[in-house]
């Protein structure tokens, strides 16, 4: 999202191409910071934050909580779907294969 701001000029692109390159989280630190705010978000947020300087400030720019649940339901999605169809085309393949005689 940081790219789009930069590119309509909306937020510095020095600042953006800094949140792009050292961005980063820890797991461990946002269940530290949800244990106290209790928002899993304000957390996760607040951990990638904590990676960055003074550009931070940019990088929940214009962006919902719905946007970055939305992008993860999208990515979850994504990765069972290539479960499932893999299951299925072990499926089809069984189901097509000859049994074998009984002896």
């Amino acid at each position: 999202m940081v790219k789009a701001w930069a590119k309509l000029g909306k937020i510095p692109q020095e600042d953006a191409d800094k949140i792009v390159k050292n961005a980063s989280f820890s797991v461990k630190r946002i269940e530290e910071i949800e244990a106290v705010t209790r928002h899993d978000l304000i957390a996760f947020n607040t951990s990638v934050s904590e990676s960055l300087g003074k550009e931070s400030r940019w990088f929940h720019y214009g962006m919902t909580s719905s946007d970055a649940v939305d992008t993860g339901v999208a990515l979850q999605m994504r990765d069972s779907l290539d479960i499932v169809i893999k299951d299925v085309k072990m499926l089809m393949k069984s189901i097509k294969k000859e049994p074998k005689s009984i002896k």
